[in-house]
């Protein structure tokens, strides 16, 4: 067989769903796995046509289409995954002491990926205090959905405090945002915008993205409603954290915390915080576009706990989180700060300085072969 034949049967390979041919098949189940090799040949022969001394134009355009066929990350069934299972899983495992969250996160997005034609943009608004699992749950959401997790082109990260730190740049700031959510929508109507620290935007930056999440079919053409939006917030924080100690001091479990009673107590902190940024007096709740509220309640010592064991076990000091002794976990908790009057019942930081705390108090314990 001649290259030729073989670099054209290949596209042709890549371009069927289903190989008739069980040799292809073979060679497709190759592609998929080991996506990288067909890549790099490709491009070596690409260039090897492209010095030749006779140029071969049909086929150089052929191996070249090989490049933008499965080998570049686009908007398709390859590259988002919607794995619904994996993100249950992930959010019921890797998640500490929020019961109201991962159920319902889990529930929004499986309805929302799962329905063709949703009626509008899902968003969900993620509000606690810093380390209680905001960016973590996005994390998980963005790798349950994308192959490449956070690193996807249809993920966009947006900082508030590193986009938009100017309240007397905000026309600029709303024609860069608008501009950008339209562009990577147009690209892929699947994309994930996450947008951290909210609370820190300028006031009425956050109502440019309303046309987005209302309820239309299209906008100058284009389909919004299979986008999701996710807003990362510390508004409301107090709030929840003043919640969650009272229903401590009543003796009630952590557990029987209600997300509906939650959830109207921060629509109002949202509303009458004194900061007055993100979601403050925002058309996103007066028009009731934002699909829920999720609440990260503070955390206590026994989820911090679990983090740790966790870091010492990712970075190798331990094989299995129960072989790590309680005295190792309480040498990381005397770096940590735990405050909320006479009982120090939750983190100042959550599980966010966790990390950086093992490495310091382990220093180069963790070197175990696994």
């Amino acid at each position: 067989m001649t290259l030729r034949t073989v670099l054209l049967s290949l596209q042709a390979l890549l371009a069927a769903a289903e190989p008739d041919d069980p040799q292809d098949a073979v060679v497709a189940q190759q592609y998929k796995e080991h996506p990288e090799i067909f890549r790099r040949t490709a491009l070596h022969w690409t260039s090897v046509f492209a010095k030749g001394p006779k140029k071969d134009k049909e086929l150089e355009d052929k191996v070249a289409s090989l490049k933008n066929m499965g080998f570049e990350e686009c908007c398709s069934e390859r590259w988002i995954i919607h794995n619904v299972t994996g993100l249950r899983a992930n959010l019921e495992q890797k998640l500490y002491g929020q019961h109201l969250v991962g159920k319902v996160v889990a529930n929004h997005i499986q309805a929302h990926v799962r329905n063709k034609n949703p009626h509008k943009a899902l968003a969900l608004s993620f509000h606690g205090s810093t380390g209680t699992g905001k960016n973590h749950v996005s994390r998980i959401i963005a790798e349950a959905l994308y192959k490449k997790g956070l690193h996807s082109k249809n993920v966009h990260l947006i900082s508030s405090t590193k986009e938009f730190p100017h309240q007397e740049m905000l026309p600029l700031y709303k024609d860069r945002l608008r501009d950008m959510i339209e562009k990577q929508v147009k690209i892929c109507a699947q994309s994930l915008f996450i947008f951290d620290e909210i609370d820190k935007m300028p006031s009425g930056l956050i109502d440019t993205v309303k046309p987005y999440l209302d309820y239309h079919e299209h906008l100058n053409g284009v389909n919004y409603r299979q986008a999701i939006f996710l807003f990362l917030s510390n508004a409301g924080s107090n709030a929840i954290i003043k919640h969650s100690l009272d229903h401590f001091r009543e003796g009630k479990r952590r557990e029987e915390i209600q997300l509906v009673d939650m959830e109207n107590i921060l629509a109002k902190a949202v509303i009458n915080t004194d900061t007055k940024g993100g979601l403050w007096h925002s058309e996103l709740i007066a028009k009731h576009l934002i699909t829920a509220f999720i609440p990260f309640l503070p955390l206590t010592r026994k989820h911090v706990q679990d983090c740790v064991r966790d870091v010492l076990v990712t970075k190798g000091c331990y094989r299995r989180p129960k072989e790590v002794s309680q005295y190792t976990v309480d040498n990381v908790l005397k770096e940590l700060t735990f405050n909320s009057g006479e009982e120090q019942l939750f983190s100042v930081t959550g599980c966010k300085r966790v990390a950086e705390k093992v490495d310091f108090v382990m220093l180069d314990s963790c070197k175990v072969e696994l």
